[in-house]
């Protein structure tokens, strides 16, 4: 399960990619609602890297790869 964020906007985009994949999971960007977050992960998802669109508050991946 991803983990949960508080203070931030609610949808969170995550990877693990490149410079960030010494670290796991970690944010790429934050979205206030779903549809922009939606957006951002379907721009991101047709790069290189893997991207997973998290909700915040509970900690549930949306969208993507969940391990």
């Amino acid at each position: 399960m991803a983990k949960k964020y508080e203070g931030l906007p609610r949808y969170v985009l995550e990877t693990d990619y490149g410079c960030y994949s010494d670290y796991g999971w970690t944010i790429a960007c934050t979205r206030d609602t779903f549809e922009d977050g939606k957006s951002q992960y379907e721009h991101w998802s047709k790069t290189n890297g893997n991207y997973r669109l998290v909700d915040g508050e509970t900690g549930e991946v949306l969208l993507g790869d969940n391990t």
